[in-house]
């Protein structure tokens, strides 16, 4: 059995399990009195490389097999037809019956990973097909897979690890892609975050901070201006951990871990998530200031905390847990500005203070540089 195959049934035997075990448990408990149940697909948002109209085609082939692959079976009972056109009897079919009961037994939700975008072409004698680095090329098309341009401008800055480029604008675009192909559904980001590039200090991890707030603010965005009903919102990772293929070489957490001693210590950008937590709270706890210099020199806040080795404070886990359940209060507090701009550009978000620092989302055909050129430096609470 080819590896095209063999993906494909196994996909296919999730599916339906999926769909039967929706079914059982709505027998035994009904349907929602607060219990939702989705699937998390993890993906990139895909752009096409050219302006033509070969890798407009790719592009698409390319985000419905990512996405329409786990979630058009369960929504609209089959998978989408340009992956039955290319790959034929590799893609089992359902029956009548099977297919009736994946449109019945359905999602409440659509659980969405975002890391980052790429480029997609359409193969030619100069852009080779990516073939198995992709996973299922017959599923996928005949396509190059990549992160720049023909001149080699990057589709963003480039993270802690190989694959990983910032891109926010793609999160704001892949939110309004789903919800055109998938309306009436709410959409959970389930994973969103990024690798350091360098930890010569992991624990002052202003690249992550810039990371998290322009994907915010690219959601909330799409809230705001694109009537998305994202109603969750995780960030990746609580805790540095062993990440798949790059073992633990590469850091998502908020929360740096001493593998040897086992030490957990809050990185800048577990302070920065818990205070844009705490602020949409309602409590009466001052927000720091932020400085959007870089300053060479730490603050007292920041010394004292990053140096010890105290267990991390219960609250910090708390307001850290809480996120997507205060964050859900942000988003629908958040108020537009009264006019959309009719440029290119991305419309801007009144935001709070601690988001209000413009993101560079130039529009996804140009390179789009991370704002971590600017540092935000804590100030001491009195």
């Amino acid at each position: 059995m080819s590896k095209v195959c063999f993906s494909t049934y196994i996909t296919n035997f999730f599916t339906q399990a999926h769909g039967a075990a929706v079914s059982r448990f709505r027998a035994m408990f009904g349907q929602g009195n607060g219990m939702e149940i989705g699937i998390t697909n993890c993906g990139w948002k895909i752009y096409p490389l050219r302006p033509t109209e070969e890798d407009d085609v790719a592009a698409e082939q390319f985000m419905e097999t990512t996405w329409g692959w786990f979630f058009d079976p369960v929504i609209f009972g089959d998978y989408p037809s340009s992956m039955r056109e290319r790959a034929g009897d590799d893609l089992p079919k359902f029956s009548a019956d099977e297919s009736k009961m994946l449109r019945e037994n359905g999602l409440d939700f659509l659980g969405v990973n975002y890391y980052t975008s790429m480029y997609v072409a359409a193969s030619d004698a100069a852009h080779k097909a990516s073939g198995t680095d992709t996973g299922v090329p017959a599923l996928h098309g005949k396509f190059t897979l990549t992160p720049a341009t023909d001149g080699g401008q990057l589709i963003g800055a480039p993270a802690g690890t190989s694959w990983l480029f910032v891109v926010p604008q793609g999160l704001r675009d892949l939110l309004n892609w789903l919800d055109t192909r998938y309306p009436n559904h709410a959409i959970r980001i389930t994973e969103n975050g990024c690798a350091q590039p360098t930890y010569l200090n992991p624990i002052n991890d202003t690249f992550r901070v810039d990371y998290y707030r322009s994907h915010i603010q690219a959601m909330t965005e799409a809230i705001v201006y694109d009537q998305i009903n994202v109603v969750g919102y995780y960030a990746w990772s609580l805790f540095d951990n062993y990440e798949w293929a790059d073992g633990y070489r590469t850091r998502f957490g908020i929360i740096y871990v001493d593998y040897t001693t086992q030490v957990r210590t809050p990185k800048l950008s577990a302070l920065w998530y818990s205070d844009l937590i705490r602020s949409q709270k309602g409590q009466d706890a001052q927000l720091p200031s932020i400085n959007h210099h870089h300053s060479p020199s730490t603050s007292t806040r920041q010394s004292s905390i990053f140096d010890s080795t105290s267990s991390l404070p219960s609250i910090l886990f708390l307001a850290i847990l809480a996120s997507v359940l205060i964050l859900g209060t942000l988003l629908r507090r958040v108020t537009s500005s009264s006019s959309i701009h009719s440029n290119n550009q991305s419309p801007r978000v009144e935001l709070p203070s601690i988001l209000a620092t413009p993101r560079l989302g130039a529009t996804p055909r140009h390179t789009i540089t991370s704002s971590s050129a600017s540092r935000y430096q804590y100030q001491p609470i009195d």
